[in-house]
């Protein structure tokens, strides 16, 4: 399987997401909405009421680099869960530790990782997570 829109990531078991190798944000149910020079495009919300902003454009941290295209990696921006510990080589920003990651993981020190911005992510961990944390449910911030 060389393609799956959101959709399908959403219904596919781990072992189809590991299997799908690009990402094309133009499956989307909503349209991407103009914002200045680049594209907005919709928040996703996990089955576990887990919110990330998934963004690919020339614009955005991304893979290639032009609009509409098959993607190998995106930029995920402000996740409302600590991301995998793994997704640090990819902050746009200082970088944290394994033993401070520890610490956000257990609560003992504030939560960085979901403020911040993840550039030129793989494609196959974000399917992973969404797929970990339930698949897509919709797509769009709840009011």
């Amino acid at each position: 399987m060389s393609k799956m829109s959101l959709r399908e990531m959403s219904k596919a078991s781990l072992r189809e997401l590991k299997e799908a190798q690009k990402f094309r944000l133009p499956d989307l149910e909503k349209s991407p909405v103009p914002v200045l020079a680049g594209m907005f495009r919709p928040h996703i919300t996990t089955g576990d009421g887990t919110e990330l902003s998934v963004q690919a454009s020339q614009y955005h941290y991304c893979e290639p680099r032009w609009n509409g295209a098959d993607y190998t990696r995106v930029e995920v921006g402000f996740p409302s869960t600590t991301v995998p510990f793994s997704w640090r080589d990819y902050i746009d920003g200082p970088r944290f530790g394994f033993f401070k990651w520890l610490g956000m993981v257990f609560g003992l020190v504030p939560d960085e990782t979901t403020e911040t911005v993840y550039a030129y992510i793989p494609v196959e961990k974000v399917t992973w997570f969404i797929g970990r944390h339930g698949g897509i449910a919709f797509l769009g911030k709840e009011d």
